[in-house]
């Protein structure tokens, strides 16, 4: 409060120089977010036309302290091929941005490498290939834009 001259005591009642209130700290920046969420395979005529075509694929992807953690399943339509359709694996990544590059273990010991890039925000970008083959015969690589659900 403000003092009295004559006496230089503090006047009863009486505000003082308000001090601007301290600023709130500003949320943590949490790279990856934005790659988060649910994603899903919209059906398109391009990807009928491959060996391999997608029937479904779901993509989950979780983001915390600029690292990512997620599932990947799909089923392709395998034609006159003693392989399995079913690709399956869970993946952590370090993000960067709109893009994540990940490390993925799988099916029957499956493991290898892929990417995730945010095309915009509704649809995303993943690549994924196999650098250790598991027990079973499968599919050794993949690319897909998924949907936000």
């Amino acid at each position: 409060p403000p003092l009295d001259p004559p006496t230089g005591m503090p006047v009863p009642g009486a505000a003082g120089p308000r001090l601007p209130e301290p600023a709130a700290p500003a949320p943590p920046e949490i790279a990856g977010t934005a790659l988060a969420g649910d994603w899903v395979y919209v059906p398109s005529q391009a990807d009928a036309a491959g060996a391999f075509p997608p029937e479904f694929i779901e993509l989950h992807v979780s983001g915390r302290g600029g690292r990512l953690a997620g599932r990947y399943w799909a089923r392709h339509r395998v034609r006159s091929q003693p392989i399995s359709g079913e690709v399956a694996f869970e993946f952590e990544a370090a993000a960067s941005g709109k893009s994540a590059e990940l490390r993925w273990s799988g099916n029957a010991g499956a493991a290898g490498l892929g990417r995730l890039e945010l095309l915009d925000e509704d649809s995303i970008l993943i690549d994924w290939w196999t650098t250790r083959a598991g027990s079973r015969p499968g599919l050794s690589s993949g690319r897909a834009r998924l949907m936000r659900r």
